[in-house]
């Protein structure tokens, strides 16, 4: 049970590692924008739209990275396109936000891992039967 729960810890801990930039790289392009502005706002044209639509593109992508790299660190890089692509539908379709990144990232990853698994043991099987 401690093991479980440390394995989960670990998966959790890469996405939240992969994660961080995006947040980081998004709030300070978002607030240089409104700084820049001098208005305390979100400015509406010119560069400074430019760059606060940037910074809002990558705290609007971390959830995404979230889930993607859940997966990744449990079924490696066949878990990285599906976590992500399962999040992407999961947060954009049914507004499951950064709680249904999680669990998306955790179910894709299981999947492929399990996938991947089931994939190994039919080559053995196949050997087996034959020799």
């Amino acid at each position: 049970m401690k093991k479980t729960f440390s394995d989960l810890k670990k998966h959790l801990l890469t996405g939240t590692s992969h994660m961080i930039p995006f947040i980081v790289a998004g709030g300070v392009l978002l607030s240089l924008a409104v700084m820049l502005s001098g208005k305390g706002a979100v400015p509406d044209s010119g560069i400074l739209k430019d760059i606060s639509d940037m910074g809002i593109a990558g705290l609007t992508l971390f959830t995404i990275v979230l889930g993607g790299y859940i997966a990744y660190s449990i079924a490696d890089r066949p878990g990285l396109a599906p976590g992500m692509i399962g999040t992407w539908i999961a947060v954009n379709n049914y507004k499951t936000g950064f709680i249904g990144a999680i669990i998306v990232g955790f179910l894709a990853g299981y999947v492929v891992n399990m996938h991947h698994f089931t994939k190994k043991l039919d080559k053995k099987l196949a050997t087996y039967s034959f020799f």
